[in-house]
């Protein structure tokens, strides 16, 4: 049943962006975690280096993972995007992380000249930690029988959160997929609370990540929320054509929320 939020926004997809839209993209992503508590920890000393080194995160790792199943959300009367979610169909993946680039000698060489040889470590193990956490939820919960699908990059302009936008993009891209089951991270315990509360996701798996890095005094520390919707006919199998449908190579998004 349309809304008053259907009448509002429209989703158009990250793939036919313009180059000013993709900007606005980025820049909205950029936002929304430059300074969230995964970004906070891994550079906690130098908020410059943090945005620097985030900003390039963004444009270079998850904007790539991003492109070919991300949705903008736009003002159907101004065009002007003012938030952006992703749901992203299981596919194989080269890197650590589904939809991150494989962390070669070149990557890793890249990663150290754009943010420095310490970042570009612990941003090494982070993607390593985070690749070990598919497996870990399919061993929580065998009761799921086809693969899971990832809720990524769900950000809402500053200037209209309040509206109900973040919830309602949620709901517009689980009512297209209704018999996937679907898992995100967050790093936020208030993001947690919104996702159950509001969309019914439950919270699957809760751990403090550590990050050690013999060039720092302490060891990174932060704590990941793992949320998971699963819809019956994900439960009960019969969701396994559409997981097969979607068994085709491609880059997805990585990591976080």
């Amino acid at each position: 049943m349309p809304t008053d939020l259907d009448a509002t926004y429209k989703l158009t997809p990250l793939a036919d962006a313009s180059p000013d839209d993709v900007d606005r993209f980025l820049d909205l992503m950029w936002v929304a975690f430059r300074d969230d508590p995964l970004w906070s920890a891994l550079i906690a000393d130098d908020t410059d280096a943090r945005h620097k080194a985030n900003r390039w995160f963004i444009e270079h790792v998850r904007l790539d993972g991003l492109v070919a199943h991300g949705q903008l959300i736009r003002d159907r009367e101004t065009c002007r995007v003012v938030g952006h979610a992703a749901l992203i169909p299981p596919a194989p993946s080269d890197g650590p992380v589904v939809g991150t680039h494989p962390v070669t000698d070149e990557f890793r060489a890249q990663m150290e000249e754009a943010v420095g040889p310490a970042i570009a470590r612990r941003l090494e193990k982070m993607l390593s930690m985070f690749g070990e956490m598919d497996g870990v939820v399919a061993a929580l919960h065998p009761e799921v029988k086809v693969p899971m699908w990832v809720l990524q990059a769900v950000v809402v302009d500053p200037e209209v959160q309040g509206q109900g936008i973040g919830t309602w993009v949620v709901r517009k891209l689980l009512d297209q997929n209704p018999s996937v089951p679907v898992i995100l991270y967050t790093q936020e315990e208030h993001n947690a609370s919104w996702y159950s509360t509001k969309l019914a996701f439950e919270e699957s798996d809760t751990r403090e990540f550590c990050i050690e890095d013999d060039a720092l005094a302490k060891a990174v520390k932060f704590t990941n929320w793992t949320m998971l919707h699963v819809p019956k006919a994900a439960a009960d199998g019969k969701g396994k054509e559409v997981a097969r449908a979607w068994k085709v190579d491609y880059s997805c998004s990585c990591i976080v929320q």
